[in-house]
This record gives structure tokens, C-alpha cells and sequence, in this order.
């Protein structure tokens, strides 16, 4: 106990005659402990919303794709949905989502528009990360409505007027003319990206495509994606070739998209990242260094004298 207070003693001296210097080297060891910490910090964030940006674009890390490739003509759309939905559910795959490519006409204070219509369903928007800014996103319910729900994005929406969600319809007509015309509701809008937003588009429930004006029925759906465990991503692939590879509703492909940070080249920045850590490591520790350099060097003869009174090595370290 007294060798301990004894060496705070003599470090509080060893302060008081080189303060400055001191002071100096902890501020930049403090400044290389903050300095690391944004820097792993900073990589990490960057890191992220780079992988959420692709997500957006390309589905999660693992996304299989299911397309038509025909081989029964008298399959209607439903039976093909039936068809492929069956083995989807056999397997338990809860995130899954239709996507339908279709077209609108709408009635705007400048006329009647045509804007792009996607059929999907709920889970498309946990798929793609896509997220609603006003109002909500589809719902399983939106199919059986009689008045069809659109999630619209930001140009469509300053296109229609900025209609109240939820309560003010919006007249939507068939492919051509005046004749098929009916009564949608906007529900929800999505955040304005002015890369990205190259036209009006729209959202709607795959389920209730069917009941827009000049539609004789549903329309076929253009594929159908799936976000499963990338632990089980190549076992659900093979399974689903398999089982979709000759059904009743025709012959379907699966494809594969496993776009994990390594794939998208972040393993090179985490690399870069980890290399200014350890530069900065390195700084830190040249200023403990440069602490340890400047009290040996001005305590050279009172490290001699307890040597030459029997003082061990390790002694004589403590004490400085």
C-alpha cells in the first residue's frame, strides 16, 4: 500500500515539473481513442446503408425468383398462382410476394395520365426495405376492397392534386377511352427520390388487380420472389426446381439472387476501414511511448542512484 501511494506521490510530481509535455501526449491519446471510434463507427453506418440502398433495388441477401416459362396455354392465372403458391407454403416461406406489371389511367386536374401499376402483395415491402412516408402500405385486406388501394409515389401523388389518403377517391379509367371507369382510394405515399422516381407509379394489391375498370380478369403475374434464410437459400432453391420444374399450370423457373456485403465488395472496406484503426492504434501508443521516453530521460540519475542502492529492475520501472 505505501509503495502504491509513494508512486502517485512521485507521478504527481513527475506532472507538475513536465505538465505540458504530459498533457500533450494523453490529449493525443484521447483524441486517437475518439478518432478510432468514428472511424470504426462511421465504416460500420456506411457499411449498412449501403447494403439497405441495394436491398431496395434487389431484395434481401438471399431472393429466389420464380418466373413462367410457359408450356400450358389453357392455365389461367389463378391456376398458376395456385400452382406455385402451393409449394411456396409447403415449405413455410411467409416473406413472399407476387409482382405484376400493369399500366393506369387516372384522372388528374391536367387530364387523364397513365402510370405505372405494380401488383405485389404485403411482404414486398419487408423484401425490398420499401417504406411509406404518408399514410400506410398495402394490406392483406386492400384485395377484397371495392374501391381498389393505390400507394402512390411522390410525382403521381403531386399529380393527382395531393388527394386526402384514405377518404378522397381518385377516378381511374380502363386501357382506352371513357367507358370502364371506377373509384380508387390513395392510401399511402412514398418517400420523393428524385433518382429514382422517373415517372408516376403506383402500388396496388396483387389480389385485387381484377376489379379495376376494363380488367376481364386477374392479370398473369410476372414473377414471384422469395426472402428466405441464407443458411437455406441453395436446399429451398433445389427443392423448388424441383417441384416447379413440371406442374399442371406449366413449367416454372427459379433463380437465385445472394447478394451478401462480400458480394457487393464491402469486404474491401471493412479492410480499409480496419487499416486506419490500426494506424491510429499505432498513434495512440507512440504517445504513451513518448510519456514513458520523456520521464525515463529526465530521471536518468535517480534511476542510477536506486540502482546502486540494490534496486531490482522492476523497481526501478515502477518508480518512474
Amino acid at each position: 500500500m505505501t509503495g502504491l501511494l509513494a508512486s502517485i506521490v512521485e507521478a504527481y510530481g513527475e506532472l507538475r515539473v513536465n505538465k505540458g509535455r504530459i498533457l500533450l501526449s494523453l490529449i493525443g491519446v484521447a483524441f486517437s481513442v475518439f478518432a478510432l471510434t468514428a472511424v470504426m463507427g462511421g465504416g460500420g453506418m456506411l457499411t449498412s446503408a449501403l447494403t439497405q440502398s441495394t436491398e431496395t433495388w434487389s431484395g434481401r441477401s438471399m431472393t429466389l425468383t420464380i418466373q413462367s416459362m410457359g408450356g400450358s396455354a389453357q392455365a389461367t392465372p389463378a391456376e398458376q398462382d395456385a400452382a406455385v403458391l402451393e409449394q411456396v407454403d409447403r415449405l413455410g416461406i411467409d416473406q413472399r410476394s407476387r409482382r405484376v406489371y400493369d399500366s393506369l389511367r387516372v384522372q388528374t386536374p391536367q387530364g387523364v395520365r397513365t402510370s405505372e401499376l405494380i401488383g405485389v402483395d404485403p411482404a414486398f415491402a419487408d423484401i425490398f426495405r420499401t417504406t411509406v412516408e404518408h399514410g400506410r402500405w398495402i394490406a392483406d385486406s386492400d384485395a377484397h376492397r371495392l374501391a381498389p388501394a393505390l400507394v402512390v409515389n411522390a410525382p403521381l401523388y403531386e399529380m393527382l392534386g395531393r388527394p386526402d389518403l384514405g377518404t378522397e377517391p381518385v377516378t381511374v379509367y380502363g386501357a382506352t377511352g371513357a367507358s370502364d371507369v371506377d373509384q380508387a382510394i390513395v392510401v399511402g405515399v412514398l418517400p420523393e427520390r428524385p433518382n429514382t422516381d422517373w415517372g408516376p407509379s403506383a402500388f396496388i394489391a396483387a389480389g385485387g388487380m381484377a376489379a379495376l375498370p376494363g380488367r376481364a380478369g386477374a392479370p398473369a403475374t410476372s414473377e414471384y420472389i422469395l426472402w428466405v434464410p441464407s443458411e437455406q437459400g441453395d436446399e429451398i432453391w433445389e427443392r423448388l426446381s424441383t417441384s416447379l420444374r413440371d406442374t399442371p399450370a406449366g413449367t416454372f423457373d427459379v433463380s437465385r439472387s445472394s447478394m451478401s456485403p462480400d458480394d457487393l465488395g464491402f469486404d474491401v472496406l471493412a479492410y480499409a476501414v480496419i487499416g486506419v484503426a490500426l494506424v491510429i492504434l499505432l498513434l495512440g501508443a507512440l504517445g504513451l511511448v513518448n510519456i514513458s521516453l520523456v520521464t525515463v530521460r529526465y530521471r536518468v540519475r535517480e534511476i542510477g542512484i536506486r540502482r546502486s542502492y540494490g534496486a531490482t529492475g522492476a523497481g526501478s520501472s515502477w518508480a518512474c
